[in-house]
């Protein structure tokens, strides 16, 4: 008998280390001109539905990137950004608890760099 509570202690613990305390943020990148997911990229998204499953975040924050400023380019970061969300709900992630924002790039990224969808996991 003690020893089930002491092993519901240390589970109990080791659920609380694995807690979300600050937003964490994930980067899928994207070839030039492109939506379409790289193998490297659904590696990225099937990390962040693994850590949504264990953190529990309150939102996955999805912000899709371009590097310019046309109509064009926020096509395209819009549409990175549809790719990844999709992605992570058939990963399991709920729809619920993902949104989309608007982006754009820091100043200091530019072309491919710039080419980019964020993951934010909030607390």
């Amino acid at each position: 008998m003690k020893k089930n509570f002491l092993v519901a202690g240390v589970l109990l613990a080791l659920a609380a280390c694995a807690s979300l305390d600050k937003p964490r943020d994930y980067i899928v990148f994207f070839q030039t001109d492109q939506a379409d997911l790289t193998p490297e990229a659904n590696q990225v998204i099937a990390d962040v539905a693994k850590q949504t499953h264990d953190l529990s975040p309150s939102k996955v924050v999805v912000s899709g990137r371009a590097d310019g400023s046309t109509a064009h380019d926020a096509t395209l970061a819009d549409q990175r950004a549809q790719m990844v969300m999709k992605a992570l709900s058939d990963k399991g992630v709920p729809a619920a608890k993902i949104s989309k924002l608007a982006d754009a790039p820091p100043a200091d990224r530019t072309g491919v760099a710039a080419h980019q969808v964020v993951i934010t996991l909030l607390p």
